[in-house]
């Protein structure tokens, strides 16, 4: 899933997309950053090292009860 995941690149708002049409003009300052793709925790966490800022991360965790098969023992989730 996770290298699904990296294959999409998210460095611009999709031009056609609802998103962009509603919201494109709140963020005129936006820089596109064409090939960026969606970084694991690891890597996001290294990012916010190298800014030099103390950003505060609020990160949920989401288990479907009704598919266990699709989630990792307790153990391995909390590690």
């Amino acid at each position: 899933m996770l290298e699904e995941l990296q294959r999409f690149d998210v460095g611009r708002i999709k031009p056609v997309s609802q998103y962009h049409l509603q919201y494109h003009l709140q963020f005129l300052s936006q820089v596109p950053s064409d090939g960026s793709h969606i970084p694991t925790l690891t890597q996001l966490f290294a990012l916010a090292n190298e800014s030099g800022k103390a950003p505060r991360f609020n990160i949920e965790t989401k288990i479907l009860t009704e598919h266990p098969e699709d989630a990792p023992d307790p153990v391995t989730f909390a590690r």
